[in-house]
């Protein structure tokens, strides 16, 4: 068996929308094994425009090996095509990059592994299905779950970082996986 060190598998690089998306991406690469560096932009566009120098920066300075785009995408969209936006931009700016959508969002990752989230909640029976579009944002549908139990009346229950990170530190990823095809997708690519 060889040995399980970190000079033995790929450095991968990620850029990804903002600091939720990246402290969860750390937190699932992490649990992983993953030898990453996230970097974050300030929302979907500036992603789609700089993520060709952020990953140039995690080749140079992180010695990146392979690469990763991660934004998320909206029920709004139509998903094909902004699928192919992505590819041609990623063609342009940075062919040797893989994309990977998370489907709506990357907190909708946090509630694939139903009995690692309830554990971190501190509760039972919270379910919202991974990958599915419409309805509630998955971190609003969080945010409300967390607020319920927890008991906060208003303001934030949530911290979509620090939380995010909890719950995806604390996830089976073979089970996420198999019930989140974007997570699966992400984790197949990082691996």
């Amino acid at each position: 068996m060889p040995p399980d060190s970190s000079t033995d598998r790929p450095r991968v690089g990620i850029a990804t929308e903002g600091p939720a998306s990246k402290a969860v991406a750390e937190a699932i690469c992490t649990n992983a094994g993953i030898v990453h560096r996230v970097l974050c932009s300030q929302g979907k566009e500036r992603l789609f425009h700089d993520f060709g120098k952020m990953l140039n920066s995690l080749r140079a300075g992180f010695g990146a090996e392979r690469f990763l785009v991660l934004p998320d995408l909206h029920p709004e969209t139509d998903c094909a095509a902004e699928a192919i936006r992505w590819n041609v931009e990623i063609g342009r700016q940075f062919p040797t990059a893989i994309l990977c959508l998370a489907i709506w969002e990357t907190e909708s990752w946090l509630v694939a592994d139903e009995n690692a989230f309830n554990a971190y909640l501190g509760s039972t029976g919270a379910v919202l299905p991974p990958d599915r579009v419409g309805g509630t944002k998955p971190s609003a549908w969080i945010h409300d779950i967390f607020r319920r139990v927890k008991g906060y009346p208003r303001g934030a229950a949530f911290d979509k970082r620090t939380d995010g990170a909890g719950i995806a530190m604390a996830m089976d990823l073979e089970v996420a996986g198999a019930k989140s095809a974007s997570l699966q997708h992400f984790l197949a690519k990082a691996r």
